[in-house]
């Protein structure tokens, strides 16, 4: 090889191992600044930043660091952050909000709208809906939450919470333009919460029309809610729907018929919704049904309450009518006068007395009747199997068992 190219080789040699010395020089820097960076103190991510200067998260840590101490650098060092890394959405919200509190409302409007112009999941648009929440701007709060509410991963009820703030009377179902079922049925739940009954109604058959038997449950919520109120129309037409829909095993009620008892013969399993049978907890007395050919056992086992209804119902009727429940059951250890009665309750008809009806021993099975009238205006009576220890009687023990049970005008 000719001197000249022996020498350019030996050029290029040196070249090289200068460059993998600048390159290991820069990368024991990184390193170094990284291992300062752990320490988590402000002289070590001060020395993280000298070492290397063009790593974004150490400016974040250590605006972190100097929140309260020093709140102006606190923002310089933002503003490094998102300089460096401008996709930083986080650091772009961190600085709006630095700068609201100083009063620059403009810089942080267009903060925040940078976060959402790099990074469009939630938290940028839940930033923007709360900045224009707390400077009273509807006409932007409304587009933002909107936009949020497309993004919602976790618990919605925060949002909710915030449009409430700004109107309470919103549905924000249609308000927001809720398209996920999932976050339609969260609102339902959050309305019951709430006890918003005047949008129970709507809510409720909005989610209806999606027709999904995981919503089912939220829909029984909200059906006994409206009988609570009692709001008995809405009730009866959220309970028909779940009918026709076919997301319950009953057939619709109608008041045309005179008022009509659900599952009057037990065939299927007790709900405890809507106008099916509830069978809340009685310590003492166990419900159970007899077999797949229907009928229910109440087993009392003397020591339940003095008094308890462990069996009831939601019936709608017509005020100012005679009816007649027949009942057709047995007993067995149960003696006549022991406290078993049927209690009627005109739900929706204030200082109404309540109409009671002694079940006496029947050990026979034969069936029985007992008639009673509506009072004008009663849409909504309760019938509960009811018992009450009698004076001078210990506790009962024995069980009841109903075959069926139907509810008639009388003729």
């Amino acid at each position: 090889m000719k001197p000249v190219g022996r020498t350019f080789v030996a050029l290029a040699r040196l070249a090289a191992l200068a460059g993998l010395a600048a390159a290991g020089t820069w990368s024991f820097r990184v390193a170094a600044a990284d291992q300062k960076a752990r320490l988590v103190t402000v002289q070590g991510l001060e020395q993280a930043i000298a070492w290397s200067p063009r790593q974004s998260l150490n400016y974040v840590r250590l605006s972190a660091l100097l929140s309260d101490a020093d709140p102006k650098r606190a923002a310089e060092l933002l503003q490094s952050a998102v300089v460096l890394n401008y996709l930083d959405s986080r650091s772009w919200i961190d600085l709006a909000l630095r700068r609201e509190l100083s009063g620059n409302l403009l810089s942080a409007e267009r903060d925040l709208l940078r976060a959402a112009e790099v990074d469009r999941q939630y938290l940028p648009r839940w930033s923007l809906a709360n900045y224009y929440f707390r400077h009273s701007d509807n006409a932007r709060f409304w587009p933002w939450a909107q936009r949020a509410a497309t993004m919602v991963y976790d618990d919605p009820r925060p949002l909710f919470r915030l449009c409430d703030e700004v109107d309470g009377n919103q549905n924000l179902i249609e308000r927001l333009a809720l398209r996920n079922p999932d976050l339609r049925t969260g609102y339902l739940n959050y309305v019951l919460a709430k006890n918003r009954s005047e949008l129970i109604p709507a809510v409720a058959h909005r989610i209806l029309t999606d027709g999904r038997e995981s919503d089912v449950p939220a829909l029984l919520a909200a059906c006994d809610r409206l009988l609570e109120l009692p709001m008995v129309d809405q009730a009866l037409q959220l309970w028909n729907g779940l009918a026709k829909a076919r997301l319950i095993s009953y057939s619709p009620l109608s008041l045309a018929d005179g008022g009509a008892i659900t599952n009057g013969d037990f065939a299927s399993e007790l709900t405890s919704h809507g106008f099916d049978w509830h069978a809340p907890d009685v310590g003492g007395v166990s419900v159970v049904r007899e077999d797949s050919a229907g009928g229910i056992r109440l087993i009392f086992t003397g020591s339940q309450p003095e008094a308890c209804s462990p069996l009831s119902q939601f019936i709608a009727v017509q005020g100012n009518t005679h009816y007649e429940l027949e009942y057709r059951y047995n007993t067995s250890g149960i003696a006549n006068g022991a406290g078993l009665t049927w209690n009627v309750d005109y739900a929706d008809v204030k200082g109404a007395p309540t109409t009671l009806a002694a079940i006496p021993s029947n050990e026979m099975g034969n069936p029985r009747v007992f008639s009673f009238g509506t009072p004008a205006g009663c849409h909504l009576m309760r019938l509960m199997l009811a018992y009450r220890r009698a004076p001078g009687t210990t506790r009962i023990e024995g069980r009841m068992v109903l075959r069926q049970v139907r509810l008639r005008r009388a003729r």
